[in-house]
């Protein structure tokens, strides 16, 4: 079975995107503030398409961060697998 990836996001929520920055605006904010931050995956849409978390910790928090991350991972479950 040949798995057809999709390499980058083209619409979201049936809007077309013009490029790669326009995916990229929703996610910038936090970057600017310093923060540590992460993504996990957390669920599954009723098509099979992943949903991810972002996580954000306080100012020299990745430690915690991270072992919050794995905490959630752990004890919720979450894996990433690829759509269906």
């Amino acid at each position: 079975m040949m798995l057809n990836i999709q390499s980058e996001v083209l619409e979201i929520n049936g809007i077309k995107l013009r490029n790669i920055i326009d995916y990229l605006t929703i996610t910038y904010d936090i970057s600017l503030t310093g923060l540590p931050a992460l993504s996990i995956p957390c669920s599954w849409t009723v098509n099979g398409l992943p949903i991810g978390i972002q996580l954000v910790g306080n100012p020299h928090g990745e430690v915690a961060l991270l072992q919050f991350a794995f905490f959630l991972q752990e004890a919720l479950n979450f894996r990433h697998r690829w759509p269906e």
